[in-house]
């Protein structure tokens, strides 16, 4: 039987079928990560799979990482098959999948020329800015909203010792909320400087986050991961939605954050905000209702 013959819907996947195959386009490739425990030293890297019925994370390990690693492109369409299906770890995989492919010496992957437009480039499941302040600590989500104020990058040193750049951007959208997303990292001088010299001169552009992470100290937040993705001015219905409401009156509209930074004086860097900002935002407002005004 040939290969195409097999070729089955990602959402089908499951640990009892032996011979299978998927065609599916890359949406993330994470960096190789190295470990160490009682089977000795190893390497390990995952990449997310897209079809038009579901997505998936595959995973490979040493001998087989170093067959794949530069072959796998973000965007690309590929013929993948052989590998087993094992349960997928909630913990560490954000995806609406029960199962993860782990890739095999005898498993294959093929470039496909032909891009199919039936696969999306990406999947997403918005929740409203309002929702993110009932969401569980340490959740995957994501987000989209119109960035109205984007800090400068600042240099963190990490508990492990390792230095880092942290960078600071407020969120808002039609829920009447706004939140803080904290970009770690990479993040900070691609999409995070491109992003603040965009406010910087006026324009307030609309900023997707695929797999934010949910933050609760000290009100909620969102920050970047490493399987974290970022899309300013994505071409879709929600990002026009927003562009929409932004440009005919929302940018005047009243938004309470839902984040708070109760150590001012700590290493937080503040957002800088104008007083136009601060009435959007009804800061104000919130000061009054703690009796502080």
């Amino acid at each position: 039987m040939e290969i195409q013959d097999r070729i089955i819907p990602i959402s089908a996947l499951n640990p009892y079928q032996h011979r299978w195959a998927i065609k599916a386009r890359v949406t993330a490739k994470g960096d190789i990560r190295r470990y160490n425990n009682a089977r000795g030293d190893g390497k390990v890297f995952s990449f997310d799979l897209l079809d038009s019925d579901g997505e998936i994370r595959a995973t490979c390990f040493n001998a087989v990482l170093d067959r794949f690693y530069e072959i796998i492109e973000v965007g690309k369409v590929y013929l993948i098959s052989k590998g087993s299906l094992k349960p997928a770890q909630k913990n560490f995989n954000h995806l609406k999948n029960e199962w993860k492919i782990f890739l095999e010496a005898t498993s294959t992957i093929d470039l496909c020329p032909d891009e199919d437009a039936s696969i999306p480039s990406q999947q997403f499941s918005f929740r409203p800015i309002s929702e993110i302040e009932i969401a569980e600590n340490n959740s995957i989500i994501d987000v989209i909203g119109i960035v109205t104020a984007v800090n400068p990058s600042v240099s963190i040193m990490r508990k492990n010792g390792m230095e880092t750049q942290r960078r600071i951007l407020n969120l808002k959208d039609q829920s009447g909320r706004s939140v803080e997303l904290t970009l770690w990292g990479d993040f900070c001088n691609r999409e995070g400087q491109n992003l603040q010299e965009m406010v910087d001169s006026g324009i307030f552009p609309v900023l997707a986050v695929k797999a934010g992470k949910v933050n609760d100290f000290s009100g909620k937040s969102i920050g970047t991961i490493s399987s974290t993705q970022l899309f300013i001015n994505l071409d879709s219905s929600e990002a026009q939605s927003l562009r929409i409401w932004f440009d005919r009156g929302g940018k005047n509209t009243t938004s309470q954050s839902i984040s708070r930074d109760i150590n001012p004086g700590g290493p937080k860097n503040e957002i800088r905000k104008t007083v136009s900002q601060i009435k959007d935002e009804g800061l104000g407002d919130q000061i009054n209702q703690t009796g502080l005004l």
